[in-house]
């Protein structure tokens, strides 16, 4: 007969009212049985069909037709049982580990296929492309439906907000807020949310949706989104991608839409981008 032994390290903590609080106890039960013989029951097959019911349990990995996921699940064991040496038992009793990491590989490989097939579509140099940005599509911004959770509450009075309401900035946001209120082409701005359901506006990305800091609509009857970066050093490709898309989003509108990316307080830059066209 197996013996298991279960461990007695807890630890003890007091909080304000002076009670007393137990933990560790599941942290080392859990430990302790990941070394119980159960593996010794379960078949390759039966291990993949545990896997299999795991990744696509409440109905996540909807994209992923079981009998695919069954073959791919095959290849993933067949080669950690002979290229890794990794005995079924252990696979087995470690299953639980094993499944979070097989859900992170083929979510982030679905993400990166996004990524390739929306950067395939949007590719600028495929003439045969007919993506554009058109005012006939056009999003509107319902000042009933703008509703930050966090309302703007700083010193600076702005005149040109098209809402009463203005949402939250940090203060360097505040800033670039101030310089659209006082631009000369600027016939009214909008400080945007970051969640559709709030009123926000939001461009595509692959996957996810970027916000920008910022709408206004130009006196040339041009639209612009702004978004505003601190100092960076060093670039991550996701804000990189935002750019990219942004930058797309006008290009594709015949001149009716502007996008300006303002870095670390780059005032006369954001100027020249809300300048009239004449």
């Amino acid at each position: 007969m197996t013996e298991l032994t279960l461990g007695k390290r807890v630890e003890l903590g007091v909080d304000r009212t002076g009670g007393i609080g137990i933990g560790g106890i599941q942290e080392v039960l859990g430990r302790q049985l990941s070394f119980w013989s159960e593996g010794d029951a379960w078949s390759k097959g039966t291990l993949i069909g545990w896997l299999d019911r795991e990744i696509h349990h409440g109905g996540k990995m909807a994209g992923l037709p079981t009998r695919h996921s069954q073959a791919w699940l095959l290849r993933l064991i067949d080669t950690l049982m002979t290229e890794r040496q990794c005995d079924l038992k252990i696979l087995v009793r470690k299953r639980h580990q094993l499944a979070l990491t097989v859900k992170t590989i083929i979510t982030d490989h679905g993400r990166d296929q996004v990524r390739r097939a929306a950067n395939n579509l949007i590719d600028m140099r495929n003439k045969n492309r007919q993506l554009e940005t058109s005012m006939d599509a056009a999003a509107v911004l319902d000042e009933q439906r703008y509703s930050p959770t966090k309302r703007y509450d700083g010193k600076i009075s702005f005149k040109r907000h098209a809402f009463d309401l203005i949402g939250n900035m940090n203060g360097e946001e505040e800033l670039c807020a101030s310089e659209l209120d006082a631009h000369p082409n600027v016939k009214r701005w909008l400080r945007n949310l970051e969640h559709e359901s709030a009123g926000g506006f939001s461009l595509p990305l692959s996957p996810g949706q970027f916000f920008p800091d910022f709408i206004a609509e130009l006196n040339d009857g041009r639209i612009a989104m702004i978004e505003y970066k601190g100092k960076q050093r060093d670039p991550l490709p996701a804000e990189q991608f935002k750019q990219e898309i942004g930058n797309l989003w006008a290009d594709r509108s015949n001149g009716q839409c502007i996008f300006a990316w303002t870095i670390d307080k780059d005032w006369a830059n954001l100027s020249h981008s809300l300048k009239t066209t004449e």
